[in-house]
């Protein structure tokens, strides 16, 4: 149990993975991101032509 402990704790200090995790941290961020205004665009764009606004 403690081999499988100290492991995992070797995996997620090492540099490497580090980079890695905040890497994939990073692109998600900017992922959901893009998608909450391609979202928000969306949404505009319904009111926009609902209510006949001009922006």
């Amino acid at each position: 149990m403690k081999n499988i402990k100290n492991k995992i704790k070797s995996f997620l200090e090492s540099s490497k993975n580090i980079k890695k995790h905040t890497l994939l941290l990073s692109s998600s961020f900017l992922v959901c991101s893009n998608l909450f205004i391609l979202a928000t665009t969306k949404d505009l764009m319904f009111l926009k032509g609902l209510l006949g606004l001009r922006l």
